[in-house]
């Protein structure tokens, strides 16, 4: 039932050569990275201050602390 290829099996038959194939991949050189895009912009602090009424805790209405 399962034996198709000894059935059709060559002995005689010649074995296929096998070609090797290799190359070299070429990487881009010129890739920037994300900390390199960074590196040269200039960082801006941006506070925000609330008044008391306003640092009030949603959840457990407890005051807001502010932490540096």
């Amino acid at each position: 039932m399962f034996n198709e290829s000894e059935q059709y099996y060559d002995a005689k038959a010649e074995e296929p050569t096998m070609e090797e194939i290799t190359y070299k991949r070429k990487k881009t050189s010129s890739y920037v990275g994300k900390k390199d895009n960074l590196a040269n912009l200039k960082r801006v602090v941006i506070e925000h201050k609330l008044d008391e009424n306003e640092a009030i805790c949603d959840k457990c209405g407890g005051n807001l602390v502010l932490r540096f």
